[in-house]
């Protein structure tokens, strides 16, 4: 950026109301105490810096370097406004100044404003855009208009509901039955032309175009893929030669087109922990070929495995269920994967891709007329708690000493954690649910835990802690600050106690118990120190108590 004129700057308007705030700043700082000293200096330091940094971005080589430059200038200026409420709140100056420093200071913002949009206007002039560079920041425009246009109509649906605007929900309805209306027939017609390839092909190619040209435009930068699918999970109980159709959503929530193909896989759970894992083909059994009978995955069809999802919109993925006439009785189960394929060039380089992976669950349970269900669908096989948190030493002492029974468990918390494994004995899935109570030695409840219904595969073990802690009441916890209610509740039960648990699936209802003792031995023993140390300085003073009480009791007669 080359100047004619190096002393160019002294004409601007900036530059002279610039000059006229750091008088004015010296003028009015000029009475003040010598404490205030510091704060005579931070103010005309100020000033000085609105002039010096706007005559500097001046002398500056580009233009942006020039905007730099008066972003430190505002920074300056905000200083210099705040340092001018706290000297009219300390006295050091009248309300008269106040108002004109806030009234330069004002002028001189807005101009600065104006400095800076007009350097702004200059770079977009200057950059040189090809013909696909102009038709991408038109589509860049237009996405952003739709963009504002649908969280216009999402908000004002919004609002209608809440005021019972029946007849403007019935409208938005009705425009978008017909616009998914219109996308499945502009989708049916290009299925029969056989043009799907075609449009996803070319569809790849825009998105490809669109980002190679915009790297050069200086916005390549990885942005965040939102992808969610309704519903979640499909739970099907079909029978064999069953044929069905449904349809699931995937919606965009990202700021870019994403390419997705969607494939089915299958998906079974590990033992215990139950994370879910993927394989495309069940184990084969000996001498048998492949066989769709017990490969849940070749019954789902998809109607539109490729397709490019852009901003903000949604796409309705048809599919048909085909059960084989052999398919197996019991439980299968197959997930359909959402994947997106971006390219390449769509990350930034040396950074760690993460493409996310959403899927929609299918648990199959083939009914088979006559075949009976397991008569008891689940086996409590561990419901116990850690002998970490057990107080062994003092187990074996009473096994020993008091010829205490085998099972004897002692702990010291009353934050009780248990472990709870679960064995499905059925041919489908269950989903077990519950509660865990402990009773106190008279049979009262002193608290209770939830157990949330967890899907549990075939044959399969399911392990997962439960964990217990006593509920302290709520005028106690109010008052209490929370360490001290956190410290109350570890040592509140002492005794022995039984925990109870009933877990039901369907109709049956299965319950096992063990019982403890709870004994909080460091709290033990800090009270009984207490009360020995109470007792000793008794015994030692106990003249002088005696008078004391004496004394007392003889004033109140």
């Amino acid at each position: 950026m080359k100047r004619k004129n190096p002393e160019g700057y002294k004409k601007l308007l900036v530059y002279q109301r610039a000059e006229e705030l750091r008088q004015f700043v010296f003028e009015i700082t000029e009475k003040f105490p010598i404490s205030e000293f510091r704060r005579k200096e931070h103010m005309r330091d100020s000033a000085r810096s609105v002039k010096q940094n706007v005559v500097e971005g001046w002398k500056r080589e580009t233009t942006q370097q020039y905007i730099d430059f008066l972003s430190f200038s505002f920074g300056s200026l905000g200083e210099l406004k705040e340092d001018g409420k706290d000297c009219l709140n300390d006295g050091l100056i009248s309300q008269r100044e106040f108002e004109e420093l806030e009234r330069r200071c004002g002028e001189l913002d807005y101009l600065m404003r104006r400095l800076k949009e007009s350097l702004e206007r200059k770079i977009q002039k200057s950059q040189v855009f090809s013909p696909y560079q102009r038709w991408l920041k038109t589509k860049m425009e237009e996405r952003d208009r739709k963009e504002r246009e649908f969280d216009e109509e999402l908000k004002r649906i919004v609002e209608g509901a809440r005021k019972g605007k029946k007849g403007e929900m019935g409208e938005m309805g009705e425009r978008g039955e017909k616009r998914e209306l219109g996308k499945r027939e502009e989708r049916e017609g290009n299925e029969e032309k056989g043009n799907f390839p075609k449009k996803f092909l070319s569809g790849f190619m825009i998105v490809f175009v669109c980002f190679s040209v915009f790297v050069p435009m200086g916005i390549k930068a990885q942005k965040e893929i939102k992808l969610f699918v309704s519903p979640e999970m499909f739970e099907l109980k079909v029978e064999r030669g069953q044929i069905s159709e449904d349809k699931m959503i995937i919606f965009n929530k990202s700021q870019i087109p994403v390419p997705i193909e969607v494939m089915v896989t299958n998906f079974g759970a590990q033992e215990e922990s139950g994370t879910i894992t993927f394989f495309d083909e069940p184990a084969k059994r000996v001498g048998e070929e492949d066989d769709v009978s017990y490969n849940p995955r070749k019954w789902i069809k998809i109607e539109n495995p490729n397709f490019i999802l852009d901003p903000y919109e949604r796409e309705e993925i048809r599919f048909k269920i085909e059960i084989p006439e052999n398919a197996e009785p019991g439980g299968h189960f197959a997930v359909v994967l959402f994947e997106p394929k971006l390219p390449s060039f769509y990350f930034e380089e040396k950074t760690v891709r993460a493409i996310p992976k959403i899927g929609v669950l299918f648990l199959f349970s083939v009914k088979v007329e006559g075949l009976e269900r397991a008569e008891i669908p689940l086996t409590i096989i561990e419901f116990a708690i850690p002998e970490k948190f057990h107080l062994q030493k003092l187990e074996d002492f009473f096994v020993k000493t008091v010829r205490a029974a085998e099972g004897l468990i002692i702990v010291e918390r009353s934050h009780l954690p248990f472990v709870l494994s679960i064995k499905n004995n059925d041919i489908y899935h269950i989903k077990p649910e519950g509660k865990l109570s402990i009773l106190n030695n008279n049979g009262k409840i002193v608290g209770e835990t939830e157990i949330k219904e967890t899907t549990i595969l075939p044959g399969r073990i399911r392990r997962f802690p439960v964990e217990f802690k006593p509920d302290l009441p709520e005028r106690l916890t109010k008052f209490l600050p929370a360490s001290i209610s956190k410290f109350i509740s570890q040592n509140l039960l002492f005794g022995k106690y039984r925990a109870l648990l009933n877990l039901k699936v369907g109709d049956d209802i299965i319950s096992k118990e063990i019982e403890f003792w709870v004994f909080p031995w460091k709290v033990a023993l800090i009270l009984l120190t207490s009360a020995l140390f109470f007792l000793l300085i008794v015994m030692i003073y106990r003249k002088r108590i005696k008078s004391a009480l004496l004394v007392l009791f003889k004033r109140r007669v």
